[in-house]
């Protein structure tokens, strides 16, 4: 087990949670007749985001993968590369240096970052990478109201009960 980013197209996502979340699982339903390795398939900014980040970050499959690559080293990444998507995958070791890093090159290259660890969302803003959103039910609002109340009404049975 380890981290999971997906990097994107802005102008092909969503920018709404709910919305996102189901271009997200359209876009993750991988099939057995592409070929998830062929970066020339995807966009051009996605295509410069897997070469500057593959320079550190070297790919398990693929053909600019080793013939033998070095299983302990923390930096193999698994990249499965769809039109206007990269996914990324790798150890939980190097998870926040990964993390860092295809922060700066999506801003570099306009790119959208989703961490599916965090559930957040960044997009770039005025040349600067932003969260844009969480991924998860915001917290609060009417779902806070009844379950503060749930847990206020079983508090007095148990007063009325002692």
């Amino acid at each position: 087990m380890g981290y999971n980013l997906m990097i994107f197209e802005p102008s092909a996502a969503p920018t709404e949670r709910r919305p996102f979340l189901a271009w997200y699982e359209q876009q993750t339903d991988w099939n057995d007749t592409d070929d998830y390795n062929d970066y020339e398939a995807t966009t051009p900014r996605l295509r410069a985001f897997f070469l500057d980040m593959v320079a550190t970050h070297p790919p398990m499959n693929g053909r600019l993968a080793a013939d033998d690559p070095d299983d302990s080293d923390i930096r193999l990444t698994d990249y499965s590369i769809g039109r206007d998507i990269i996914y990324l995958g790798g150890s939980w070791e190097n998870a926040d240096n990964a993390l860092a890093l295809a922060l700066q090159l999506a801003e570099k290259h306009g790119l959208g970052v989703f961490d599916t660890t965090s559930d957040m969302v960044w997009l770039p803003a005025e040349g600067k990478m932003a969260v844009a959103f969480r991924t998860t039910p915001p917290q609060g609002g009417r779902e806070l109201e009844l379950l503060t109340k749930a847990f206020d009404t079983v508090a007095r049975w148990f007063k009325r009960g002692a």
